[in-house]
């Protein structure tokens, strides 16, 4: 069994703007009345910044199959909210129960798999150690 999670989170890009003195001046020019403003559009007038930013910090236990479940168990919260089903609701609370025990088995193997490849390095264990124990 491999540690490295199969899923990895997709990059989206942040555009920020940001104000400073140059930007006051561009809107001071832009919409000073006798002058025509060269452009309406405010990526001129302001510097902007862009970067890319995970959407997802995944957790190193996290897999395609857990993944997978999580979206079918928002598609049938969807779908409950929406209908208001008994039915679903159930349906729901059952997917639920799986996910829970599918991603605390993924997170014991995974941590077992940690501390059985890692017993002759103390720091690792240390702080594989630690992590487990401040989070539960």
């Amino acid at each position: 069994m491999s540690t490295r999670p199969d899923y990895r989170p997709t990059k989206r890009v942040v555009c920020s703007h940001m104000l400073n003195g140059l930007s006051t001046e561009k809107f001071i020019i832009a919409f000073n009345p006798g002058t025509v403003p060269p452009s309406a559009d405010a990526d001129c007038l302001v510097n902007s910044k862009t970067r890319l930013v995970s959407s997802i910090s995944p957790s190193s236990w996290l897999n395609n199959t857990i993944h997978c479940h999580r979206r079918k168990c928002r598609r049938v919260e969807q779908l409950w909210k929406r209908t208001k089903l008994q039915v679903h609701h159930t349906y729901l609370k059952e997917l639920l129960t799986e996910f829970n025990i599918m991603v605390k088995d993924a997170r014991a193997s995974y941590f077992a798999n940690l501390i059985s490849t890692s017993k002759c390095k103390p720091k690792v264990l240390f702080v594989c150690l630690c992590f487990r124990l401040s989070r539960s």
